[in-house]
């Protein structure tokens, strides 16, 4: 945890700090897989309709990660993560009064995420990122790991919280917890990461106007001291944007995170449905979310030695035995079935959210790094208001989770071959 000078790295409190906000803010929209349940039963409401707000909040992220950006770019963190944990918690608590679709919807689909978009991980990256070099991956995987505390810490906890406060207390409890806990740390102990350096170029780096793909040695490739520092060139949005790299990288995130958001909200229904079971559904997301905070950490450091591209699509592969399982599981419903869901689950995720922002890291280094990664990732906020909207049309009109599984599979797919026609190749081996 030393940097190169051989003193501690102040950013590995940053890592800490983006694992508890991001930890609040996931958690806070995972567990309305839980709470959408509770509500729809005690109003009515269908599950396309309940979910919707789940899609209008993945619609303000989508709006809201290039601000956070922007504003990162701007802004002290500590200033910017203060403001989103007090809008992130006061939607989250005044969750206990919702009687209606539209208090559902402006709370839980329009406050609420004003902050978390803020909280998660494009901002949480333009920050760390930031702090490191050497170690990036090992660094965002580390700081991406609230993905999957988010679910195994506060999908569990909400379950539990219903059954013993009712859904009404749980929430207030959740809105109060991240008002002091996260804001509070924030404010403490966030800092602004200290000024770039720029390392001295490497061989054949990625330059704009190559845009694809890039040989290097095999001393640079562990952590490739970043294609874009290491060129010496500072890439600004403008230029980024005219780039296959940057459209590669957010057409990957909505084709690879489609199916993960869908499942964060209908992954407790869909293993009831043939359980019959909803507290153990919730314990098997929460074991999901286990796996995937030790592969998050895992993909991190695997990736800064055999390459963001292969761990991705390692990842990917996992994914789709995931997807697999739940469509053979109501034809097939074997009690080992959903234990193989949540391990299979949870390793590919775990690709997910620390590699999006190191592989543009590794490409896009440069003043207005973070404007371009939350524009990416616009992406996977696309993927999360699309997912879980059309997974509750399709089962509201057909009964069947199977069809839309299906297409997740199918998408995660074409994300791999995407991601993969921008990586950072190795070279061959030197016969001198």
């Amino acid at each position: 945890m030393a940097s190169e000078t051989g003193r501690f790295n102040y950013g590995w409190v940053v890592v800490g700090l983006a694992v508890v906000s991001v930890t609040a803010a996931v958690g806070a929209r995972a567990a309305f897989a839980v709470f959408f349940l509770s509500m729809a039963q005690e109003y009515g409401w269908g599950r396309a309709v309940t979910s919707g707000a789940y899609s209008l909040n993945g619609l303000v992220y989508a709006l809201g990660l290039p601000i956070s950006g922007l504003l990162l770019d701007r802004f002290s963190p500590r200033a910017v993560f203060a403001v989103a944990s007090v809008l992130l918690g006061l939607g989250i608590f005044l969750m206990s009064g919702v009687r209606s679709l539209l208090h559902l919807y402006l709370l839980f689909g329009l406050l609420a995420p004003a902050g978390g978009a803020l909280l998660v991980m494009p901002g949480q990256s333009t920050v760390v990122t930031r702090w490191f070099v050497r170690g990036r991956g090992a660094a965002m995987g580390f700081a991406s790991t609230g993905w999957g505390l988010g679910f195994l810490v506060m999908v569990p906890l909400a379950d539990w919280l219903i059954r013993d406060l009712g859904w009404r207390q749980a929430y207030m409890a959740l809105g109060l917890g991240i008002l002091g806990v996260v804001g509070g740390l924030n404010l403490l102990f966030q800092r602004r990461p200290p000024p770039p350096r720029t390392p001295r170029a490497r061989a054949n780096p990625i330059l704009p106007e190559q845009g694809q793909t890039a040989r290097v040695d095999d001393a640079a490739l562990p952590v490739l001291a970043t294609a874009s520092a290491a060129s010496g060139v500072s890439w600004t949005f403008d230029r980024a944007i005219r780039s296959w790299p940057f459209w590669a990288l957010f057409l990957g995130a909505v084709t690879g995170m489609y199916g993960g958001h869908m499942l964060l909200v209908h992954q407790v229904a869909v293993v009831a449905e043939t359980a019959g079971n909803r507290a153990f559904a919730s314990w098997i997301g929460g074991m999901a979310g286990l796996v995937s905070t030790v592969s998050l950490i895992a993909c991190g450091a695997i990736s800064d030695r055999l390459g963001r591209e292969v761990t991705y699509n390692v990842g990917s592969l996992f994914l789709v035995v995931a997807f697999v399982l739940l469509i053979a599981y109501p034809t097939f419903p074997a009690p080992w079935v959903p234990y193989a869901y949540a391990l299979t689950f949870g390793l590919g995720f775990g690709s997910r959210p620390s590699m999006y922002p190191v592989m543009a890291a590794d490409r896009f280094e440069g003043r207005d790094q973070g404007k371009i990664f939350g524009s990416i990732s616009v992406g996977f906020a696309l993927a999360a208001m699309t997912g879980p909207w059309s997974a509750g049309v399709v089962y509201d009109r057909l009964a069947d989770y199977r069809p839309v599984l299906a297409l997740a599979a199918v998408l995660t797919v074409v994300s791999s071959v995407v991601i993969w026609s921008v990586r950072i190749r190795r070279p061959a081996p030197s016969l001198e």
